[in-house]
């Protein structure tokens, strides 16, 4: 994908769309890869999203394929834009399922941060834009984040939450998932 956006890029060099495209391709393979972004890259991707005036499904991608390399003040900053446009997003079902993934992987962000306050404000706005019935991986993910809070907050059951999350999920057939939260839990440890 990255080497075809670069011939594009060099077919089209006149078109951003191209060159944004590619630079979260190599976003994305670096974080897949276990390595990090430049800092060059990631300040274009920011340039961009902070001359949108109006967000859809491709700024909120863009963000969630770097959010992970942004530091605490781009985070929350950013996760507010998006859940102050939440209302508009309501309308459209899979605009609506790309917010809530947003802010729930921006909750777990907080969380390995360590940043409670902020995780549990992103937990909030997820109960406040609501989950719909349909929606049962953003469901289960709510319950297990909130699980996670709760054991970072040395709460006996917020670890129980989270093993009762991958046991549904596990029973629904999703095994390889469940061994992951399995695995997730156990590292965790004891607080």
């Amino acid at each position: 994908m990255v080497a075809l956006l670069e011939r594009e890029i060099r077919k089209n060099s006149d078109k951003k769309y191209f060159k944004l495209n590619y630079i979260v391709s190599k976003v994305s393979l670096a974080s897949t890869a276990g390595g990090n972004p430049t800092k060059d890259d990631i300040d274009v991707l920011m340039s961009y999203l902070d001359l949108v005036e109006q967000w859809g499904r491709y700024e909120i991608w863009v963000f969630s394929v770097c959010q992970h390399y942004l530091d605490d003040n781009m985070l929350d900053y950013y996760g507010t834009e998006i859940f102050d446009k939440s209302s508009y997003y309501k309308n459209v079902h899979q605009n609506q399922q790309m917010v809530i993934r947003t802010m729930l992987n921006l909750a777990d962000t907080w969380l390995n941060r360590k940043k409670l306050e902020k995780a549990l404000v992103c937990l909030n706005r997820v109960k406040t834009i609501g989950i719909p019935i349909e929606f049962f991986e953003e469901a289960i993910t709510l319950r297990y984040l909130e699980g996670h809070y709760l054991h970072l907050l040395e709460d006996p059951k917020g670890k129980l939450m989270m093993q009762d999350c991958a046991k549904d999920i596990e029973k629904y057939g999703y095994t390889q998932a469940a061994q992951e939260l399995y695995e997730e839990i156990y590292d965790l440890g004891e607080l």
